[in-house]
């Protein structure tokens, strides 16, 4: 039964809109991208949850009552994103450095790139053809844990 129930979580997981966790938590993304004004941006489709009120017929006491529930639907939405290009870090498919001036000559128009945050292992960069570029984006901020609830 546990196998079943972590098969389905992963499964969830991988069929997450807009995110491949192909490497763990962090993943990689590829994207079209492209360099405007000093800033890498690209388009992504994201999952939005969407709460929706709706009116149910129930059974109370052997009366049929209209009740009130509020449920939550997802959608997706085109969100477009930008990040400064000096603050980028990316390599080619050998793992070698690109320049901020050079990904801005490769990137004039839209072009596919993978989005990755954190390291990318050796052995999935030969999944690649050769011209790929892999831009690594900085780690969210960490969000500290609030304090313990007073126990008073």
């Amino acid at each position: 039964m546990r196998r079943i129930v972590v098969a389905l979580a992963v499964l969830a997981l991988a069929s997450l809109p807009g995110r491949i966790f192909a490497q763990g938590p962090l993943g990689f993304q590829i994207v079209d991208a492209k360099v405007e004004k000093g800033k890498l941006t690209w388009s992504e489709e994201k999952a939005v949850p969407l709460a929706r009120v709706v009116e149910v017929t129930v059974n109370v006491n052997g009366k049929n009552v209209i009740e009130k529930r509020t449920v939550l639907e997802y959608t997706t939405s085109t969100v477009t994103q930008a990040h400064e290009l000096k603050n980028l870090n990316a390599t080619d498919v050998k793992g070698k450095a690109i320049s901020a001036d050079t990904l801005a000559e490769l990137l004039k128009e839209p072009t596919p790139v993978v989005l990755l945050i954190g390291p990318l292992a050796d052995k999935h960069r030969t999944l690649f053809k050769d011209k790929t570029v892999f831009v690594f984006m900085p780690l969210p901020p960490a969000v500290p844990e609030p304090p313990p609830a007073d126990p008073k």
